[in-house]
């Protein structure tokens, strides 16, 4: 019992997460959301009294009332047309705010730690930044603001039917009570299909990605051929999945319209039977022809609303999806996680630690204590965890077990907190201040300049002609490989943590580069915790406590020199 309960629970409670976190990214854009909305009920009272005018046709006695009433028809729908478009500008205008909040965090959090926590995949991050904060911003755009008008704009319309004719009111709320299960129903079906569209762009994404990198090696192996037939079958596969959410949308429109089609016809019957004399319910009003007319004419308006959220209801289900790709592993993190640096060098607590990766073991009852100020060296063989354990401390892979304790405040690891530099430096076409400024977007030049300094790039600084203003090109054209990463130690500098996580921040260096670039990790230590993975005898030989990874586990903790 257990087991299969705990299934449906777990997956409840993903699925309350997933919807709790995508009402708190409509906050950047809440007011043109809600302004939108206003303008939706707006609009749909304009329309309202467009066909009471339009129905007041049947009793207007003069050629002079008739003006009046096509006047008066003519301004509420131009009125209408001007609100819904006033609607639309609003809506783009709060998904744009919500996109670039999103945008901006995920940006911060890959470069923040220098790698996408994606199986090491560029193309995973590319596809969250670009692909799936859109989904999240156009269901803001195209839902919110429609959810928020739906129950009102119903409400008013069916305020307006039940004092013309309020059997026909109650034949309406009864026909709505269908419609949430339908749309239930479809959005299940969607949030599948869009789990598998999702899937589909993220594995072409990587496939073509790889293949572009490796072009040259595959036209010298002659594989050129062979790839296309992979991307071919990748991109087929993509098509097959947008065929399937597109289907399970048009079915979900279809259903629902024929839902729709049927209440109208059956409120529309039972007013036109009671117009010609054929019903008539004890204890109901007479209905005039003007008020049977107007009726007749607003119960479509009651369902325009709902086939608005019902036509929008598939983005729901994508953004869902999409929610649930960018909270996994502690992506898109809230501004409080972001801004707030760890004050003290932390006590790094790893109790019973382990990592699998594809059903294969990295990690196993992985336990260690790194005390403050201590600079720790991650030693064993290429591919034996170094990076992942890493990876564990600084939050970026969720498991139990890590534990950071600052000043007596015990906290889970949560990235953005640490500073964190890899093998490969971002670093982005722009200056040279700009770069630095990654961490820290609003520190000032002389705080730039004193990073940079520490970080033993004052010869760099002399020698580029604009000095910290120096344009540099995409991927850091302009500066070596050494230089690259003193760049990299002058943003963990600049930044402030306490913490640092170094993944062979010595790779690929001469021995004179990777000397300098030790001294400046030496010189910096000072009230910090320094965890290095790393294969170098110096730097081996500099730190605290040598932490050695053989097969998975931590067999020795050991003091260095």
């Amino acid at each position: 019992m257990s087991l299969l309960a705990q299934a449906p629970r777990s997956q409840t409670a993903q699925a309350d997460a997933d919807r709790a976190w995508l009402a708190q990214t409509a906050e950047p854009g809440n007011v043109p959301l809600r302004c939108a909305a206003a303008a939706h009920v707006a609009a749909t009272a304009c329309s309202v009294a467009g066909w009471l005018l339009i129905a007041g046709f049947v009793g207007a006695s003069t050629p002079q009332a008739r003006w009046w009433l096509a006047i008066g028809v003519l301004v509420a729908f131009v009125a209408r047309a001007a609100v819904g478009l006033l609607a639309a500008r609003l809506s783009a205008r709060g998904a744009e705010r919500i996109i670039g909040r999103l945008r901006t965090r995920e940006l911060g959090r890959l470069l923040d730690v220098d790698s996408t926590g994606r199986a090491g995949s560029p193309s995973a991050g590319a596809h969250a930044v670009l692909e799936l904060t859109e989904h999240v911003g156009r269901y803001h755009q195209l839902s919110t603001p429609r959810h928020l008008a739906a129950a009102p704009s119903c409400l008013l319309v069916l305020v307006v039917i039940a004092v013309l004719y309020w059997p026909a009111a109650v034949l309406l709320a009864l026909a709505s009570l269908v419609l949430p299960l339908n749309l239930r129903l479809a959005g299940a079906a969607a949030r599948h299909a869009s789990e598998d569209e999702l899937a589909s762009i993220r594995r072409l994404s990587a496939i073509l990605l790889d293949r572009f990198r490796g072009m040259a090696t595959l036209r010298t192996l002659g594989a050129v051929p062979q790839q296309e037939t992979v991307v071919r079958r990748a991109a087929n596969g993509l098509s097959a999945a947008t065929w399937k959410v597109l289907r399970v949308a048009f079915i979900a429109t279809a259903v629902f319209d024929v839902i729709v089609t049927f209440a109208i016809a059956v409120v529309a019957s039972y007013v036109g039977f009671v117009l010609l004399g054929y019903v008539s319910i004890p204890g109901t009003p007479t209905l005039g022809l003007v008020a049977g007319v107007a009726t007749l004419l607003l119960v479509p308006e009651f369902f325009l609303p709902l086939r608005a959220i019902s036509a929008a209801y598939h983005e729901r289900d994508r953004a869902l999806v999409a929610a649930r790709e960018l909270t996994r592993d502690g992506s898109v993190r809230s501004d409080d996680e972001t801004s707030q640096l760890l004050h003290a060098a932390p006590r790094l607590v790893i109790d019973s630690v382990d990592v699998e990766f594809a059903g294969s073991p990295v990690l196993q009852d992985i336990s260690a204590v790194a005390q403050p100020g201590e600079l720790v060296a991650v030693v064993g063989a290429s591919g034996a965890g170094k990076s992942t354990l890493l990876g564990v401390i600084a939050g970026l892979s969720s498991v139990d077990g890590v534990e950071w304790d600052v000043a007596g405040e015990t906290m889970q690891p949560s990235p953005g907190r640490a500073s964190w530099i890899g093998q490969r430096t971002v670093l982005l076409e722009g200056t040279l201040a700009s770069n630095v400024r990654l961490g820290a977007p609003h520190a000032s030049d002389a705080e730039v300049a004193r990073a940079l300094s520490d970080a033993g790039l004052d010869d760099v600084v002399r020698r580029l002609p604009a000095g910290i203003d120096a344009p540099l090109g995409d991927g850091g054209a302009g500066l070596s490989t050494g230089e690259a990463r003193r760049v990299a130690l002058a943003r963990a500098l600049l930044r402030g943590s306490r913490l640092w996580l170094l993944d062979e921040p010595t790779a690929h260096l001469d021995l004179h580069t990777e000397s300098g670039i030790i001294d400046t990790i030496l010189a910096s230590r000072g009230g910090r915790t320094i965890v290095v993975a790393t294969h170098s005898p110096a730097l081996i030989e500099r730190a605290d406590v040598i932490w050695r990874i053989e097969r998975g586990r931590l067999v020795i903790a050991e003091a260095g020199a």
